[in-house]
């Protein structure tokens, strides 16, 4: 990739790209063989290492970010799909909109983004599915989660940005003319949505951001537009 300007797109296929990144769990044991195995090739080793810490910062997929979007006649998702996209979202209206999805751990917060994400994301110039912020925060840092919204919106590989308030200028320099549609998932703390999408007049007109979250006074203290209260299904749905 730094060689020759290859693109390469990691894809986590059942494997936690944190234990890739720290060399943990069964890549922690296969290391420690080809160690002792391979004795006088030990920079090779070293060499493995630094290439699978680096590609965990590149954009990529996580399987277990991607299953639900494969799944096909969501039970009870087709109202709430609706409602989300004609009453919160009202896609065809010029202006920013950031709206919220609150509610309990479970009931389904991250499975209507992805539907809504599924539906519409051919709709806008650029698009990004952020997942797992909460989590991804506290193992890599908010400086790396700028890197993958910006290289999933610009289909860049290498992204450069050295510090927060670095990531925070290229995102809104680069992102303020394109109408664009983002999905920040499990957000927990203001810093992480001031950090990835601090402003509406970060985006270009039209641009819609979505931002799931258990916690509703978060998300009203950031400035969304509207927050939509995730629901648990109806009876005859559940049945």
């Amino acid at each position: 990739m730094e060689k020759t300007q290859l693109v390469v797109l990691p894809v986590f296929h059942y494997m936690d790209p944190s234990d890739v990144r720290n060399q943990r769990g069964t890549f922690a044991k296969a290391f420690v063989e080809h160690e002792e195995h391979l004795m006088d090739c030990i920079g090779n080793v070293q060499t493995w290492k630094a290439a699978l810490t680096k590609v965990t910062d590149l954009a990529g997929w996580d399987l277990k970010d991607s299953l639900v979007l494969v799944y096909e006649d969501l039970v009870g998702m087709d109202s709430c799909v609706e409602e989300m996209l004609d009453s919160y979202l009202a896609e065809g209206l010029d202006g920013v909109r950031f709206v919220g999805i609150c509610g309990m751990g479970g009931i389904g917060k991250t499975t209507l983004a992805q539907e809504i994400y599924k539906r519409i994301f051919d709709n806008y110039e650029a698009t990004s599915f952020i997942a797992n912020i909460r989590e991804e925060t506290k193992n890599r840092g908010l400086n790396s989660l700028q890197k993958q919204l910006l290289s999933k919106i610009l289909m860049e590989s290498e992204i450069n940005i050295w510090n927060i308030l670095e990531g925070i200028n290229l995102l809104r320099n680069t992102l303020c003319n394109k109408k664009v549609f983002i999905v920040l998932n499990d957000v927990d703390e203001d810093v992480q949505l001031g950090a990835l999408a601090g402003k509406h007049d970060w985006f270009g007109s039209g641009s819609r951001i979505i931002v799931t979250s258990r916690d509703s006074h978060l998300l009203k203290r950031c400035g969304v537009n509207d927050i939509y209260s995730a629901k648990g299904l109806s009876n005859d749905d559940a049945l």
